[in-house]
């Protein structure tokens, strides 16, 4: 156990910090409300510290830019009414690396954008069931989807389930174990289909 005393050293929390990015959530209430450390510690790529900001810090553009820069999953804690803020969408999806925390957590209005979605699933697929309705039928969007995570199919629309070319694909992977049952019945009950899985 660290003192008291020495979370709230200027001296000590910039040696801390250095080392151990996640220590930010163990010093002291001033140093953690004070801009500077702030921006220190949500620099950090290893460690998302946003979450551990202040309220009112976590309004500040600067802060929330180099959070989003410095951690995939910093736009879980962006406040709600700033969620929607183009900027910070366009930060959160570029360097999300497709998260699909991240892609849950988006405005409604950009889980349809199939820009950002094709983006997003073609480097997380599980981020597939978090899409719209209209993105989830959309096949181009699927397939991009499938070749990072096959069980994407669960949540595609029925018509891309009976797809052929989606049932071949997910029929003939060698991960198709879970994702097959999804699948189309009577697409997958067809014979050159069966064969193949």
């Amino acid at each position: 156990d660290v003192p008291p005393a020495l979370l709230d050293d200027d001296a000590f929390v910039g040696d801390l910090l250095a080392r151990c990015p996640a220590a930010y959530q163990y010093v002291s209430e001033r140093l953690r409300a004070t801009r500077a450390w702030a921006i220190a510690a949500v620099s950090s790529a290893s460690f998302n510290n946003l979450q551990h900001v202040p309220d009112e810090l976590r309004r500040d553009p600067d802060l929330l830019r180099v959070a989003l820069a410095g951690h995939s999953q910093a736009y879980l804690y962006v406040p709600d009414d700033l969620k929607a803020d183009p900027e910070l969408i366009a930060l959160a999806v570029e360097t999300s690396e497709g998260d699909s925390m991240v892609l849950e957590s988006l405005p409604d209005q950009y889980r349809g954008d199939r820009e950002i979605a094709l983006k997003m699933v073609s480097q997380d697929g599980y981020g597939f069931q978090h899409l719209s309705d209209e993105l989830r039928d959309d096949k181009e969007v699927l397939l991009a989807a499938l070749s990072k995570f096959m069980r994407a199919v669960e949540t595609a629309s029925p018509r891309l389930r009976a797809d052929p070319e989606i049932v071949q694909l997910v029929a003939s992977s060698p991960d198709c174990g879970y994702a097959y049952q999804y699948l189309d019945n009577e697409a997958r009950n067809v014979a050159s289909i069966v064969v193949q899985a």
